[in-house]
């Protein structure tokens, strides 16, 4: 029977660890400049002052992610111009690959978090993981998305400035200013992220002069409605 000498077991023995190693390099070149892990992620933002996007994508059977990443993600112009303002972040939820399952499982945890319905998702966040921006697959290639990302930018500034002001105010002065903050977001963001902000504003101002408290009641109310009429289509 003929046996391998020691040189050439110890290297059989490494043969598994070496396809395995080049398998996990292989998957890191193909999202180069993106990580994976959140709180890295917003680490990483603070230190460089920087923002987060977070790119929620089931990489292996979304066609609109696969065409978000092969028309956008993997352009020259996307990698040259989105780095100097965010961190990338990806989330993936694949079908035909298996992620570690710490990576799965804050996958999950994040796609709760910021109630991610469907695939591709964009989220634009602060260092402190704070949503200001809400986007997706988007015709034009890199540089309609830029575009998209430098306007959001722009809503995060907005947001800022008002918090900014709130801050420094009282009463009624410091909910309006923090609905000048809230009013920069799409109404789509606020009503999903900014909850705790909402309802300050409705405890600053007791008279709704600012009317956000009856505007809050309606959307409850239609959203009750809302949840009943599917069920009753459900039955």
């Amino acid at each position: 029977m003929n046996t391998l000498s020691t040189p050439w077991r110890a290297l059989a023995a490494a043969v598994p660890a070496l396809v395995l190693a080049l398998s996990s390099v292989s998957r890191v070149e193909a999202k180069e400049g993106w990580g994976t892990n959140f709180e890295a992620a917003k680490t990483q933002a603070a230190k460089d002052k920087k923002d987060i996007l977070m790119d929620f994508t089931g990489s292996d059977w979304c066609g609109w992610c696969i065409k978000l990443d092969q028309e956008v993600f993997s352009k020259d112009g996307f990698k040259q111009e989105a780095p100097k303002h965010f961190v990338l972040l990806e989330l993936d939820f694949p079908q035909n690959k298996e992620l570690p399952k710490e990576e799965t499982e804050q996958n999950e945890k994040l796609q709760e978090t910021y109630h991610i319905a469907g695939f591709p998702t964009v989220i634009l966040a602060d260092a402190e993981g704070r949503p200001y921006g809400k986007t997706g697959y988007l015709a034009g290639g890199p540089e309609a998305f830029n575009e998209e990302l430098n306007r959001l930018r722009k809503v995060r500034e907005s947001r800022d400035a008002g918090f900014k002001k709130a801050a420094d105010a009282q009463g009624l002065d410091k909910a309006k200013a923090l609905k000048e903050a809230l009013g920069a977001l799409e109404p789509e963001v606020a009503e999903e992220y900014y909850q705790k902000e909402m309802d300050q504003i409705i405890a600053l101002d007791p008279s709704d002069t600012l009317g956000l408290k009856a505007k809050k009641e309606y959307g409850e109310r239609r959203k009750a409605l809302d949840e009943k009429l599917t069920e009753y289509a459900q039955n």
